[in-house]
């Protein structure tokens, strides 16, 4: 789960290295996703092991020295307690991502005008969904199906269509001939099926019930927007992947204008 103030967890004790999916270690993207938030000026949260955090904006990249500049002009103790503990970690929100950099080589640099913290350029960063914030919306054809018992006649199985998709929910499509789910009803060890090989068992709560209509203002079933209920991190993780591939393939289709 990742809090809009605090880095993911990344280490694995078991040594594995589950967060692969979200990683970018070539230099040239490691560039072309910091540009943007230098150029919006988007505010950054910098903190370090001990907890000494502050809130600033990346200042300038140079390329050719191998640094970034943040801007260093706030509160002094927590800025060089920072540097004193060698390593931080910068997050950072653009739209519905969050980026999260390793930063190291920390050196406070006072200038006539204004201070700046500088680091080398990360030789990787972390690209995550926000949690609850976007919802991807899949294929009609082909996309995700849950299945669930009914939660007031558990001998009734049902499949689903998932109309649309986050790390936090789902809304599914409820066929208007179906038995009516309830809002607040609560549903155990429902089986999401991303695709052939991916299968997540899964809670979920069902938060809204609204009705569906076509173009024609013609009923075409009941919406159900679900919350996810008790996820362990193997099946964010899973969640996390296959929206991070919508959005790719999204963008990917709006650069060749299709």
């Amino acid at each position: 789960m990742f809090l809009d103030t605090l880095p993911a967890p990344l280490d694995e004790a078991d040594g594995s290295d589950a967060w692969a999916d979200f990683r970018v270690s070539s230099p040239a993207e490691i560039l072309a996703y910091l540009k943007p938030l230098l150029e919006a000026a988007l505010p950054f949260g910098i903190s370090a092991p001990s907890g000494a955090a502050f809130t600033t904006c990346l200042w300038s990249i140079d390329h050719a020295r191998n640094t970034l500049s943040f801007a260093a002009d706030g509160p002094s103790q927590p800025i060089q307690a920072i540097v004193q503990a060698g390593t931080a970690v910068a997050v950072a929100y653009d739209d519905h991502i969050k980026f999260q950099l390793p930063l190291s080589d920390l050196v406070l640099v006072q200038g006539q005008q204004a201070a700046s913290l500088q680091c080398s350029i990360p030789k990787e960063l972390y690209r995550f969904q926000r949690r609850n914030s976007f919802r991807a919306k899949p294929p009609a054809r082909g996309g995700p199906t849950l299945r669930l018992r009914h939660p007031d006649n558990p001998s009734l199985v049902m499949a689903l269509r998932v109309l649309d998709l986050s790390t936090g929910g789902c809304g599914l499509q409820l066929p208007p001939d179906a038995p009516p789910i309830a809002e607040g009803s609560r549903i155990a060890d429902a089986r999401l099926e991303l695709d052939l090989d991916v299968r997540l068992m899964l809670g979920l709560e069902v938060r809204r019930v609204s009705e569906m209509l076509d173009a024609q203002g013609q009923p075409v079933g009941i919406r159900l927007s679900c919350e996810w209920q008790g996820q362990n991190g193997q099946a964010e993780r899973a969640l996390q992947h296959y929206v991070d591939n919508l959005q790719k393939r999204r963008r990917m289709l709006a650069m060749r204008g299709g």
